[in-house]
């Protein structure tokens, strides 16, 4: 029957190997051993239940590690007698159902003691079936815990790092005006696109002043709107007004004006952002 099994596991494009970590081991070292199977896409043989005789302790197993033409099995085993001895292979169950018995693995057990020990080694605990193929082990929570640590530290520096961007100031309109790309504009694409953010930049800097957000659509809401809030005084809510019509006239193109113009409209900004970005003085009240 073997050598029939052994024939159509050879058909099958099957072999098989038995492997131990070490041939020299004393007893209770535990023992790394190997079942490794190539076979083709057709073939799937599989180990049946591996039971030792007195004298051997499975205490780990099997562990299945599959490869490109194979699988392999893995097992830890103890040595509970010593001398020279052979280790037996699980046996091998074909697609037929029939079984092929594995060549043993030679061993050597030594009974002695190691060169730094004075007591013979214990036996490792066994654990029952359940905690061997549990998927949570001390060394999973050990990783665990290292990883909820880092989690930790990285949220620690990510809050840091966003306070210290929340703490940086935000530029004032008066440095944004100072930035403003003052080429080309006699060519009235640039002109009107410096009157567009000079028209963003008096409203910006009056509703900062004021710490308000005003909601209006046109400049001349926007500036009843202020006028009705009272805070500003009167000269320099009439200066922005001007200021706004102005850039609305140049925003649409109604007038195209010259090098100079423009220059004394930035200038004349220039000044009311100043004002704003000073400390507000309350409007005089008359009585």
């Amino acid at each position: 029957m073997i050598v029939a099994s052994l024939l159509l596991l050879v058909a099958q494009g099957s072999t098989t190997r038995w492997t131990v970590d070490s041939a020299e081991v004393s007893i209770g070292q535990p023992i790394t051993c190997r079942l490794e199977v190539t076979h083709d896409a057709a073939a799937s043989p599989e180990p049946v239940e591996y039971q030792l005789e007195e004298g051997w302790e499975v205490v780990d197993g099997p562990r299945r590690r599959p490869f490109a033409d194979g699988s392999a099995w893995v097992w830890t085993v103890l040595a509970l007698e010593p001398g020279e001895r052979e280790l037996p292979a699980p046996d091998l169950q074909l697609d037929d159902g029939s079984l092929l018995a594995v060549a043993p693995a030679a061993l050597g057990i030594a009974a002695e003691l190691g060169p730094e020990e004075d007591a013979p080694r214990p036996y490792p605990e066994l654990r029952s079936i359940a905690e061997r193929t549990s998927p949570v082990r001390p060394r999973h929570l050990g990783w665990g815990l290292l990883a909820a640590i880092a989690l930790l530290v990285a949220w620690l520096l990510l809050r840091r790092q966003l306070r210290r961007r929340g703490a940086e100031r935000e530029p004032t309109e008066l440095e944004r005006f100072r930035g403003i790309d003052r080429g080309g504009l006699a060519e009235g694409a640039q002109a009107r696109l410096v009157a567009f953010e000079l028209s963003e930049l008096l409203r910006s800097a009056a509703e900062r002043a004021l710490d308000l957000e005003l909601v209006a659509h046109t400049d001349e809401e926007w500036s009843a709107a202020l006028r009705a809030d009272g805070r500003l005084p009167a000269d320099l809510v009439d200066d922005l007004e001007g200021l706004l019509a102005h850039c609305t006239e140049v925003k649409f193109a109604r007038v195209q004006p010259t090098r100079f113009a423009l220059e004394e409209l930035l200038t004349s900004t220039e000044k009311t952002l100043g004002r704003l970005a000073a400390p507000l003085v309350p409007a005089e009240v008359s009585a």
